[in-house]
């Protein structure tokens, strides 16, 4: 199971309940913030750059987080999504790796 292979820290399960809280209060009203919803793609990568669609999840995400932290009333979810119908393993663990990684760098990320 990708979950036993690549576990989360005590921070990441932290941040994860946070954020969830977070949302929850704005998707029932009792916050007045704005939810931002990014959506990247995350497969093989066919940029002329070399940068691999995870990578370019993280950048653009890093990217929203610093505008969300400019301006408290935004709250940032990441919802990323494979290119592929039907997610090889390898897949998912990239897509689990990159999940990992976004909510260490503070991003609230589901899937």
């Amino acid at each position: 199971c990708v979950f036993e292979e690549l576990p989360a820290d005590l921070a990441v399960y932290e941040h994860v309940v946070a954020a969830r809280e977070a949302v929850l209060s704005i998707l029932a009203g009792h916050s007045d913030r704005f939810l931002l919803i990014l959506q990247p793609r995350l497969g093989p990568s066919d940029q002329a750059d070399g940068e691999s669609a995870a990578d370019a999840a993280l950048r653009l995400a890093a990217d929203a987080k610093a505008a969300c932290d400019a301006h408290p009333q935004l709250q940032l979810l990441v919802l990323p999504t494979t290119t592929d119908a039907t997610p090889s393993n390898e897949a998912l663990r990239s897509l689990r790796r990159s999940l990992l990684a976004l909510n260490r760098h503070g991003v609230a990320v589901a899937a």
